[in-house]
């Protein structure tokens, strides 16, 4: 049993903080009542040192190594004597360290508590970016192919009744740019899927739990130095008479119960474990696609000459992070193992001499110990997910290998249509709105390799019709030659 695996759920979280609560209120109470203990100890110490001066004021020396009781009372009087000098000493140790101790205890319990939620609020405020942006890119999605919808029909609807000019120059940009912007948030809205289920994957099974197994083990290290405080008010208080006897046994019994490691791994657990609710089902809501006709695809990358270079770049950027994640658990392991080499000596060590700076020294290293564990979890969590992330985006891009990119079926179908239904009057306005259209493209150059020997041989064709052509067919050469240099970009 620990805390990282049945301790998961939202009430076992809100039962983990009020222990850590009724903790810190206990620690309060026992450094009042030892500071309470000292004084009266000390009080009482005053007491019988000013009894035992003025009793001392009678000589009864003559009679004592003749008479019994004369020798006895004298022995009474200086046992009374060590019991005060024992008093005052324990007294002082129980002011000096044992209070000390318990000081920088509260202290410690304090700060791991807050480590704690800060831990806790950290993986919720990542987890719940996430879905924000997942979000985010659905609604801005469905938005897209709304306004694709509506600049097509509008489009086509100035084709269909033969308009030419700035209106349908405009109405034909307005639509591209739709295209544009709804492939590229298609594959981001995919990757936010993705990247939604696999970090919530990362949390469930390796991150959270790796936090929760971390304060837990700090937990039981607060046990160990807080078993040290209590023995050491046994030792300074036990007066070893019958009465103290009674008392003191009844207290070393209940500490001799504690069991340093094993504190919360009972009772606790057993009342207040839980699980997470089930996870979440982040998929692509293929109900955005329903009123669309071109070639994205539910759960689909798209590779095309839109999207390409976006997918090179991102791939290349998750490499980098998946190369960075591997480096740093390479390092953080390399420290681990220090540490650790470091926690075994130390724990043989307490064994032999368990001092308090013994003590403080072991269990110091250990949190760091712990501290990188649990980093390393994490760490390793992360890389999975990215690692996913990456052969999502690089299976489509291998499977294309050195084939040319594909043309997006939605700006080509409208690219031919648009062509067939241009006349020469339009040609000049047609030869503006490329240039235009080029200057938008953000994969011209990508493009312009794998095109430009079609490109080339598409003039030599046309110049070669040109040749057998009249002065009045020139102006149809010219036509088909800027369609053959408009397809090209679309």
């Amino acid at each position: 049993m620990g805390f990282g695996k049945d301790m998961k759920g939202k009430s076992s979280h809100e039962a983990i903080v009020r222990v850590q609560d009724a903790e810190l209120r206990l620690l309060d109470t026992v450094q009042h009542f030892i500071s309470m203990r000292v004084d009266n100890d000390r009080k009482y110490a005053a007491g019988l040192e000013k009894m035992l001066r003025m009793t001392m004021k009678s000589d009864n020396s003559e009679f004592k190594d003749c008479c019994a009781v004369f020798k006895a009372w004298d022995v009474i009087l200086q046992e009374t004597d060590n019991l005060v000098k024992l008093l005052k000493a324990n007294a002082d140790h129980l002011q000096n360290i044992t209070l000390e101790i318990l000081t920088d205890l509260i202290s410690d319990k304090k700060l791991a508590r807050k480590r704690y939620l800060d831990d806790r609020n950290r993986l919720d405020s990542d987890f719940l970016k996430i879905q924000d942006e997942m979000v985010k890119n659905r609604i801005e999605y469905a938005k897209c192919v709304e306004r694709l919808n509506t600049d097509k029909a509008k489009f086509q609807d100035l084709q269909s009744k033969g308009k030419s000019g700035p209106k349908l120059d405009e109405a034909k940009s307005k639509f591209f740019r739709s295209a544009v912007r709804l492939h590229k948030l298609h594959n981001d809205y995919i990757i936010s899927v993705n990247n939604a289920q696999e970090h919530q994957l990362m949390l469930r099974d390796t991150a959270l739990p790796a936090v929760l197994d971390c304060h837990q083990d700090g937990q039981e290290t607060f046990v160990h130095k807080m078993k040290f405080v209590l023995e050491s008010y046994l030792k300074n208080t036990d007066t070893c008479s019958a009465e103290f006897q009674s008392i003191t046994k009844h207290i070393g019994d209940a500490i001799n119960a504690i069991r340093p490691g094993e504190e919360y791994s009972g009772t606790f657990i057993d009342l207040y474990k839980s699980t997470l609710p089930p996870p979440a089902d982040f998929t692509f809501d293929e109900t955005l696609l329903e009123s669309y006709s071109g070639s994205l695809k539910a759960n689909v990358i798209e590779v095309n000459d839109l999207t390409v270079e976006l997918l090179h770049q991102r791939y290349t950027k998750l490499t980098e992070e998946i190369e960075e994640t591997k480096e740093k658990i390479s390092r953080v392991n390399t420290d681990q193992q220090k540490i650790c080499n470091e926690v075994k000596k130390l724990s043989a060590r307490i064994r032999d001499s368990p001092s308090i700076d013994n003590v403080n020294n072991y269990l110091q290293k250990r949190s760091h110990s712990e501290n990188y564990t649990r980093e390393i979890l994490e760490l390793e969590g992360n890389l999975k997910k990215l690692e996913k992330l990456a052969a999502l985006i690089r299976q489509p891009l291998d499977k294309l290998g050195s084939n040319p990119v594909p043309i997006a079926l939605d700006t080509h179908d409208v690219g031919d249509a648009s062509a067939a239904a241009s006349s020469s009057s339009g040609a000049v306005k047609d030869t503006v709105f490329i240039k235009s259209l080029t200057k938008m493209n953000p994969f011209k150059k990508a493009m312009k390799s794998s095109n430009s020997q079609s490109t080339l041989n598409a003039e030599d064709e046309a110049d070669r019709h040109s040749s057998f052509s009249n002065e009045d067919s020139s102006t149809d050469v010219e036509v088909r030659k800027k369609a053959q240099r408009y397809e090209k970009y679309v």
